[in-house]
Parts: C-alpha cells; structure tokens; sequence
C-alpha cells in the first residue's frame, strides 16, 4: 500500500482569502508522487489563531474548506475521485484521511489528547485509527491492515527545560491517546504514523549534513518505536513570512515539522522532502510517501510510563524554573481568558 502524508503548521493562517488557501492547495499538488496513493493524510498545525481555536464549529468550518480544496485538487491532479474517509480536530490541530476506495475501510476511530497549558488544545495532539481490507471478493481476513496516524504539535522554544517538556507531550500521546479500543497509539499488529510540528530543535546552526550531529530529535529515536525516513533537506523553521530561505535572527534554524514511522526492516522506497515554495507561514510543510508492506514490525503495547526513559531527568533547580514557567503561563492564559470573554460578553 502506498501511502502519502503531509504536514504543515500553518502559522495561524485560516485561510479566510482564497489566494492562501490556492497556494496551500498547490503545494500539496506538488507533493505528490506519480501514482495515486492509496491514502493520502494531512496534518495541519495551527490551523487557525488562538482565539478561533476556542471556537469548535468555526475551526470545523474552516477545515472543512480546507479540506474540500485540497480533495478537489488531489483528485483534479490524479483524474480520479478522492474521499474523506476520517477528518478530526482539537483546537487547531487538525488531521484529515482522503482515500482512493472508501468502502475498503471500516472501524473508523478518533482520538485526542490536550497538552496545552492549562490542559487547554494549543498543543497535543489528534489521531485517527482504521482498518483495510485487502481482499474484498474473498473476504480474507488475514491480510487486512490496521492503521494509526497522529497529528501533534509540541511544545515550543529552545532550551533543555522545553526539550523534556517536548519529551512529556510525545510520551503522554503515544501511551495516552485513547481510540476506546483498549489501546492507545501502540497498538500491536497497527502500522502507525506520527507527523506535525514536533518543535525539537538544532543545539546550533548547522547544515543537512550534520543533522544527527545537532538535532534534539535524534537524542530520543534510541527510546522510541520509531524512525524516521533520511533528511536532505533544509530546516523547516523559522523563516521569515513570504521568503522561500530567510531565517528569522532570534531562532535557530531547526527541523520542527518531522514525520515518524515504525522500524521496518523492509525497502519503504521513501520520499521526504520539504515545500520552501510555500511562504504563507513562518514553517515550511514536510511530506513523505512510503510503501507500507503487509507485516507490521513488532512492538510491545506500553504502559503509561514506559517511555519513561524518554523523558529526560532534570536538576531540581531546572525542575523548579520549569513548574514556574508553567505557573506563570497557565496564570496569563487564564487571564488572557477572561479578557476574551469580557471583550466577547462583556
């Protein structure tokens, strides 16, 4: 099965204007392979502002035209009808499932898990899990396939105090998300995919080249279930609005905006790039098409705190500056709250 996904932090665009929303639908055509894919998944990261993102039925709206474009465009390029199968959201982050043959689907599920300050949506993360059906005249079975895919967004900025907070966010998604089917993302025998903005970031300024050398990511793959397809391309952020290679001066250059796999032995034949044509938004979107073979690699389901190891013990003095940190913000986001609704109700 081969199977294309893309992810994109939209910068809090909403694409209100029909010149954004062309440009995102066009980059997405550009990212496609020769051959329709059998799935194509999308995951959008600050889809919308903070303010909307408080708002369900207007994030749903704005998806659901986002989504309609971006499925009207994959089936013009393709000459063939594509479908929503599954379409999600908390807060801003958003995943859609557009499928070739929807009725090879079924047991459909959704998931969220909030991660934000406060327990509020601004990060976290989304999922959709679904099974295939491979042979539908005989209906066999034994080589029908389950699928995980999970849109997340983790927390931000630079320093050792925000990286084990990163490691906090994947750990609780990956072990916490419920699809209400005694499981969570690791689930035996589901080939399972992990993509958004992930926000580890660069130690230092550096190239492609020495990506291993100065990447927070590559310090945790050794704890996870998970790989990740080559990187030959440039860091996704932060650049600045409207430029295909402009870094902003106050950020060190980074891959935030990653996609994740389980450890296949076998030829994926990947192809992982990044779209600089696409300006709207200080990241630049990520896509991978791989081929997904019929055996799923072997996992252990995991407790809770397995991926304890993930997260990465502090100092007391780091762990103090962090419960502050978390004090002081959940202390605006409340306030910044009410000063919403009172401007709202008020």
């Amino acid at each position: 099965m081969r199977i294309h996904l893309l992810t994109f932090n939209c910068g809090k665009n909403e694409f209100r204007e029909n010149t954004a929303l062309e440009e995102l639908s066009k980059s997405v055509e550009n990212s496609l392979p020769d051959d329709p894919p059998e799935i194509v998944a999308i995951a959008f990261q600050e889809l919308t502002s903070i303010r909307t993102s408080f708002d369900y039925n207007l994030v749903h709206e704005i998806l659901l035209d986002v989504n309609d474009a971006v499925v009207q465009r994959v089936s013009e390029h393709y000459q063939v009808t594509y479908h929503t199968l599954g379409l999600t959201h908390n807060g801003a982050i958003t995943l859609s499932l557009l499928v070739l043959r929807p009725s090879r689907f079924y047991n459909i599920r959704t998931s969220y898990l909030p991660r934000g300050v406060a327990f509020s949506s601004l990060k976290g993360g989304v999922g959709i899990r679904v099974a295939y059906k491979s042979q539908v005249i005989n209906n066999d079975d034994e080589n029908d396939k389950e699928l995980t895919f999970v849109s997340c967004h983790l927390n931000a900025n630079e320093g050792e105090v925000n990286f084990n907070r990163r490691n906090q966010d994947l750990n609780k998604i990956l072990s916490e998300m419920d699809f209400s089917d005694q499981y969570s993302v690791l689930k035996p025998d589901s080939h399972i995919f992990v993509l958004g903005d992930l926000n580890y970031r660069c130690s230092k300024v550096g190239e492609v080249e020495n990506v291993s050398e100065i990447d927070e990511l590559e310090k945790v793959k050794g704890d996870l279930d998970f790989t990740e397809a080559p990187i030959h391309f440039a860091q996704t952020y932060k650049y600045i609005i409207g430029t295909q290679d402009t870094f902003r001066t106050n950020r060190i250059p980074s891959w935030c905006d990653r996609i994740l796999f389980l450890n296949y032995q076998e030829d994926l034949q990947p192809e992982y790039n990044s779209l600089p044509e696409l300006t709207i938004s200080d990241h630049k979107p990520v896509y991978l098409t791989i081929t997904v073979p019929n055996t799923v690699p072997f996992i252990i389901y995991r407790k809770p705190t397995y991926y304890g190891s993930l997260v990465k013990t502090v100092s007391k003095a780091t762990d103090t500056i962090f419960r502050f940190s978390m004090i002081k913000k959940t202390y605006l986001f409340l306030l910044a709250l009410a000063g919403l609704y009172y401007v709202t109700y008020g």
